[in-house]
Parts: structure tokens; sequence; C-alpha cells
């Protein structure tokens, strides 16, 4: 009975030391907006009659990991944590679906007699 049990139990834990699973956190941060790229803008000063044309350039973007870091610091400075940005997000996903009215529960749809 104990050889039994023991065996399969052997096998899971050198399959999990032999075979270790990629684990990574799961931030509810979205950066879908945020550029990665290192762009440039027009820039234009005007002082009465003189006008200075310039070029504004990010010369050392951010990368995904500093951009983690800053928002880490910025909620532990607020006393958030990514918990309560998940559950706000859940909230104005759900005020969202409540306020979008379907075809079939519009006022416009719906027949009076």
């Amino acid at each position: 009975m104990k050889k039994t049990l023991c065996a399969p139990l052997l096998a899971a834990c050198a399959l999990f030391l032999l075979c270790p699973v990629g684990a990574a956190a799961y931030s509810n941060v979205d950066l879908s907006r945020v550029e990665f790229s290192s762009g440039s803008e027009p820039l234009v000063f005007t002082f009465g009659d003189v006008q200075i044309d310039g070029e504004l350039h990010q010369a050392f973007p951010f990368t995904e990991a500093e951009i983690e870091k800053l928002v880490r610091e910025a909620l532990e400075e607020a006393g958030l944590t990514e918990l309560d940005i998940k559950e706000a997000n859940a909230k104005v996903e759900k005020a969202r679906r409540a306020a979008t009215f379907t075809k079939e529960t519009s006022p416009a749809s719906r027949k009076t007699c």
C-alpha cells in the first residue's frame, strides 16, 4: 500500500524538480497606451516676434520593468495595492456594462400599447 502511494508522489516531486514552471507576476496595470519606443515631437517657442523651432526627443525611454517599478512606488505612496486597482477596474467595467443599452433593452425598441 505504501509503495503504491509513495511511487507516484516521488515521481511527481521529481517531475517538479526537473521541469520547473516559469512564473511571472500578473499586473493589473494597463500598459497598452504606453509607448516604449523613443519618439520625437515638434516644439515651438514663441516670445513676442521671436519664434524658435525645435524638436523634443525622448532620449532614454522607460522600459516595462521601470514603469512597473514606478507604478508600484506610486501605489505605495497612495496607500493602494494592485488588488485595489483590480477591484476598481472591475467596478468601472460593471458600470460601463450597466450603462450600455442593447438592442433588446433600449427604450426605442420597446413597443407601447
